[in-house]
């Protein structure tokens, strides 16, 4: 079992290094500062993390940002007369 992540909002030497480097990463690879508000251009914090990517897709689901994943096709050649049925799977 995976051990429980630790809480960022704390203000130990850690946290402020984990926080400082996930935010010049960010920032290095998309080119926008991930702290500055879009709206009012002002400072914001992290306050958790969401690493449970049930979680994450359910998040982005429900708020239109990500489409669920298209079901595969039937294998080619899957007629009328194939013996088995095709049930998409969820990840």
């Amino acid at each position: 079992m995976p051990a429980a992540p630790s809480a960022l909002s704390e203000d130990t030497a850690t946290a402020k290094v984990a926080r400082a480097n996930w935010a010049r990463f960010i920032k290095k690879i998309l080119e926008v500062d991930p702290l500055l508000c879009p709206d009012c251009g002002g400072i914001m914090r992290i306050i958790s993390f969401i690493e449970d990517q049930r979680v994450v897709r359910a998040i982005l689901v429900h708020q239109s940002l990500r489409d669920l994943p298209k079901p595969r096709p039937p294998p080619v050649g899957a007629g009328a007369d194939a013996d088995y049925e095709f049930v998409p799977c969820e990840d």
